[in-house]
């Protein structure tokens, strides 16, 4: 069985020079005082897919957001899952949908 996440709320802050090598800026994902991860502004040398007029640290705010979100994503997705139950016994496609992400999200 694939360990537990760690409990929200999370939450993202702005770390100047608290990425990978120390010297470049990063979003922290944050629980109480514990970090969780680290998404740092620099690519590396790796080639960017993304669009080349946003800068590093949009795409890095606009995750940081998206994965402090994800324990009450997750609880909400169980919850619309479990309503959805109620109401429509047959398989939907909302039902695909959402019992994938949850799959996903639980490492099952």
């Amino acid at each position: 069985m694939p360990a537990q996440p760690t409990p929200g709320p999370w939450k993202y802050e702005f770390n100047e020079m608290g990425g990978y090598d120390c010297m470049t800026d990063s979003y922290d994902i944050r629980c109480e005082e514990k970090t969780l991860a680290v998404l740092d502004f620099h690519d590396y040398g790796q080639r960017s897919t993304h669009d080349q007029s946003i800068t590093p640290r949009v795409y890095a705010e606009a995750n940081a957001r998206l994965i402090a979100a994800a324990p009450e994503l997750l609880e909400a997705a169980e919850s619309a899952l479990y309503q959805l139950d109620l109401l429509t016994p047959q398989e939907t496609v909302a039902h695909k949908l959402l019992s994938a992400a949850i799959s996903k999200a639980r490492g099952i």
